[in-house]
């Protein structure tokens, strides 16, 4: 009986990543570009991010956020609800210097978006949501700060509907299918991923 769970566990975190492909493929708020201005498309991919991540297993990681000096880290200190991009380490594991700077925060919050890679989907710093030349989109982002707290969107967006049309094949042989989508998928669901 515990070999069966086990086996079903695997089988389930193995579909989350060709799930979570095929759902962004057949969305149609989800459109691939670049550019921090489509917030629709940024709020649908954390949408079903959420809908697939291993929340249980991303609660358990070990998040930080890196900076040049420490004033700056210490004024994030208590801050509201913005989010912060962080380097994800897995309990137990020594933390390792990060280029954008060598001192860290160790933050705790929910992870509402995680790659292996930043520019898989590049969410930007600081300035890209609150130092715009557009006095609009600079309000915009002021009262966002006040009230909810900045909420980071993906600015680099891949075209993800191959994996809604190849549904059927991904389906069939989920063996074959985890491996070939997380090949080009480098979001972080679960352990696996």
């Amino acid at each position: 009986m515990k070999l069966l769970r086990e086996y079903i566990r695997k089988l389930l975190s193995e579909s989350r990543l060709v799930d979570f492909a095929i759902d962004l493929g057949q969305s149609e708020k989800y459109i691939p570009a670049s550019g921090v201005g489509d917030t629709a498309s940024g709020r649908e991919i954390k949408r079903i991010f959420n809908k697939h991540a291993d929340h249980a297993f991303l609660k358990t990681l070990d998040t930080v956020h890196w900076g040049y000096d420490i004033s700056a880290l210490s004024q994030l200190i208590g801050r509201g609800r913005d989010e912060l991009s962080a380097t994800m380490t897995l309990p137990g594991e020594p933390f390792s210097e990060y280029a954008h700077g060598p001192f860290g925060l160790v933050i705790q919050g929910r992870i509402t978006l995680a790659s292996n890679d930043m520019d898989e989907i590049y969410s930007g710093g600081y300035y890209d949501y609150i130092g715009s030349d557009d006095e609009k989109v600079a309000a915009k982002q002021k009262q966002r700060q006040r009230s909810s707290g900045i909420s980071k969107l993906p600015q680099t967006r891949k075209d993800y509907s191959a994996f809604a049309k190849r549904k059927e094949m991904l389906k069939s042989k989920p063996e074959l299918a985890d491996n070939y989508v997380k090949s080009r998928v480098k979001y972080v669901l679960d352990r696996s991923t």
